[in-house]
């Protein structure tokens, strides 16, 4: 299994985050990575989602949402093809850090043959991905 972990602290509360991160119609205005989702935000249900790696080509996956906690964590399971040949399991996850802040955790665990092969390719451009969407959303809630 390979896994992509990256975190920003943004200095709002945990309220404010969960509102720009659960809005899904928004993200156009602002996500350089996840372009859009299509769906409505409860657990057994698939989204559509429009994202980028390279700021060039979207790709359009169809995850299932795993769990959604409100101000907590949002969580799906997708599959490239078939399951079993390139799984992905993507977290949101807040969480407070001291007064009037919020730690904000932005996970991908890969498994399957082709998140063997792809190895650190993929990680630098999903790390940078996430990098990207964590300084945006940053900026968004903070009013920048």
């Amino acid at each position: 299994m390979r896994e992509v972990v990256t975190t920003m602290e943004i200095r709002a509360d945990i309220h404010a985050v969960w509102a720009v991160l659960s809005d899904f119609r928004a993200y156009p205005e602002w996500n350089p990575f996840i372009k859009q989702i299509h769906g409505l935000m409860e657990a057994g249900n698939r989204l559509q989602v429009h994202m980028t790696l390279d700021h060039k080509e979207i790709h359009v996956f169809r995850p299932v949402i795993t769990r959604v906690e409100p101000l907590s964590e949002l969580s799906w399971m997708g599959h490239l093809w078939i399951p079993g040949l390139f799984n992905g399991e993507h977290s949101f996850v807040l969480k407070p850090c001291g007064e009037g802040a919020t730690r904000f955790i932005q996970r991908e665990r890969f498994s399957g043959l082709l998140a063997v092969l792809l190895g650190w390719t993929l990680k630098r451009k999903v790390r940078a991905s996430f990098d990207g969407m964590n300084e945006a959303l940053r900026d968004r809630v903070e009013g920048r």
